[in-house]
């Protein structure tokens, strides 16, 4: 197997592995919401997990760079990256958002007045 391969399988690897993520943080944001949990901290559940997803994601495709053989690609990956880092930014600012309306510091479980939130 090539070094290339071996790069190409990992990546997959790890893509599948941001797939998993997703997965459980969305059962997770399920149980939440049948126990009546509210849907601001179902949200700020959520984003954690798009989170983690998208920086195992970015990885993934750090290892795909390697491989690169062609300017067409390296464009193409460059737009994915850029495209990744925005989305990013959105969690990011729909996680500050969230926090900032339930009164909570930016590192979740934090008690703040009469509200307690752990994740």
């Amino acid at each position: 197997m090539t070094f290339t391969g071996v790069l190409l399988i990992s990546s997959s690897l790890i893509e599948l592995l941001a797939a998993l993520v997703i997965f459980l943080y969305v059962l997770r944001v399920g149980v939440r919401l049948a126990r009546r949990a509210s849907t601001e901290s179902a949200r700020a559940v959520f984003a954690e997990g798009v989170l983690a997803a998208l920086d195992l994601s970015v990885a993934a495709t750090l290892l795909k760079v390697i491989g690169l053989q062609s300017w067409v690609e390296i464009r193409a990956f460059a737009t994915v990256f850029v495209l990744r880092i925005l989305l990013k930014q959105v969690f990011l600012r729909e996680r500050s958002h969230i926090a900032f309306r339930e009164g909570l510091d930016k590192s979740y479980g934090i008690t703040c007045g009469a509200k307690n939130l752990s994740f």
